[in-house]
Formats: C-alpha cells, sequence, structure tokens
C-alpha cells in the first residue's frame, strides 16, 4: 500500500455539484440514501465524472490505489468509494472518499472461455465492496504496516503484529482486498525482475570478492535507482507515472541486500 497524497476536486465537479443541488450532507436523513443513489447514477457518462477519474489518476501516478497495477483511463480502472456507497451514502460525492482502482479481475473474467475456464479471484475494490479498511493509502504511514516478501507476498510487519489491533487490521487489508493471490504476486515478480533488468544493480561488479560492495554502497545504489531514473519510487516521472508495484520492487530489493548482507 502506497500514500496518496489527495489534492483539489476538480472545479468542473464543483460546479456540477452546486448546479445539482448535491450537497448531500442537506438532505433529510430518511431520503439520503435514495437521493445519494439518483445523484451518483446522474453523474454517470458526464465529462465531471471523466475529470474526476482523470484527476485522481494523476494524483496516483496511474497505479491500483491497493495493488498498484498500471491503470489508465479506460476500463482497467474504476472509481472506489473507500467509504462505501451502501454503508456511507453521505460521503458518495465527497472527493476525499474517491480513490482509482484496477478493475480486480472483472475484465480476466469477462474474457475467459466460460466453457471451459473457472472463474478468476476477484481482487482490490472489486473484491472489497462496502467492506471497510482500517488501515487505508489516505494514511501517510500505511506502508510501516506491511513488508514485502522475497517470494512476493505481502504480510503485515512483525511490529505490526505485536500491536493489537493494529496486526488484525492489516492482516484483514490483505484478506479483503485479496492482494497475496498468485496473479497479483506474479505481476510483482516481473515488475521486479523488469526493474532489475533495466537497471541492474553493481552492473560492472567483477567476479573477485575484493570488489563486492558493501551493503550501505548498495543501499546507496537503491535509493539512487528510485530516486534518479525517470521512473521513481518517491516521485512522478515527467508522465505522472509511478512505476507499476513500485514500493513492493523497493521493499524487495532492500530485503534482498539484507540477505545477502546480513
Amino acid at each position: 500500500m502506497k500514500y496518496i497524497d489527495k489534492q483539489q476536486e476538480p472545479q468542473s465537479f464543483l460546479t456540477w455539484k452546486g448546479r445539482n443541488n448535491a450537497d448531500l450532507r442537506s438532505r433529510n436523513t430518511q431520503n439520503l440514501s435514495s437521493e445519494a443513489k439518483r445523484l451518483w447514477k446522474k453523474l454517470n457518462g458526464t465529462p465531471e465524472k471523466e475529470a474526476i477519474k482523470i484527476s485522481l489518476l494523476k494524483e496516483q501516478g496511474y497505479i491500483c490505489c491497493y495493488c498498484q497495477k498500471r491503470i489508465a483511463n479506460d476500463d482497467s480502472s474504476q472509481i472506489e468509494h473507500l467509504k462505501s456507497r451502501e454503508n456511507y451514502p453521505i460521503n458518495t460525492l465527497d472527493y476525499d472518499n474517491f480513490l482509482a482502482t484496477c478493475d480486480g479481475g472483472q475484465i480476466d473474467n469477462t474474457n475467459r472461455d466460460k466453457s471451459s475456464s473457472p472463474s478468476f479471484p476477484e481482487y482490490c475494490g472489486k473484491n472489497k465492496g462496502s467492506n471497510e479498511l482500517n488501515i487505508t493509502p489516505l494514511q501517510v504511514n500505511c506502508d510501516s504496516y506491511f513488508q514485502y516478501q522475497l517470494d512476493f507476498v505481502i504480510n503485515p510487519t512483525a511490529t505490526t503484529i505485536s500491536i493489537s489491533p493494529i496486526g488484525n487490521d492489516a492482516a484483514n487489508v490483505l484478506s479483503i482486498l485479496n492482494l497475496n493471490i498468485d496473479k497479483l504476486k506474479a505481476n510483482r515478480y516481473q515488475a521486479l525482475l523488469t526493474l532489475i533488468l533495466k537497471n541492474p544493480l553493481d552492473a560492472d561488479l567483477e567476479p573477485n570478492y575484493a570488489n563486492l560492495k558493501s551493503k550501505t554502497e548498495l543501499e546507496a545504489e537503491l535509493n539512487s535507482l528510485f530516486d534518479q531514473t525517470s521512473q521513481t519510487f518517491r516521485r512522478h516521472n515527467n508522465n505522472n507515472n509511478f512505476l507499476p508495484y513500485c514500493q513492493i520492487s523497493y521493499q524487495a530489493i532492500k530485503e534482498l541486500i539484507s540477505v545477502i548482507y546480513p
């Protein structure tokens, strides 16, 4: 999970809400749910909803808010309500409640041969549904609750597990979002492999133990890899894109260095 720094909502959406008297907090609570559904349906297919999606994609560097898969302004992405519309209708039109998530396996299941192939597991927002997350990408330290292992499984950190109820919260997030399915583990492996092949650490190292770099030097190279290249972990490149699975790759390489240099 990677922190998302929310920005201002699009002006066109603000104008749309004013034009449609869409302040749900001023509504009668008895009619709130039906009114929220009506307004959300009215927003569908409008330029204002398109502007919302583009704004979210730019905030997130065109990666999924949960799994960090590459997403774009097409069927590969959806607008996610962090607090579900079912349980929190009052937040239906709150931009701070919007995230951009991947399709969660929907495209794979739509395109599969239904006569011979079982359905694929759903994940991310598609699997989350109306469930609530106690650790979210809007928390600055959200990444500190998870560790990314060299087998490409995500687990709560040892420190997180030792702190109740945060340990349970982290485990629940992984379960609700289904982040350890084989497809996502394979994607994380491929992303790390691609990153290393394009930007090999210590590429000129000779097979001479006297020339082996120290852990500190390798960690410096790792930080340079993510800070200096065009596709970075900590900031966007010129196309406003983050590298897919960037945080997981960053942590996996750090783990690899710690294994080589305990």
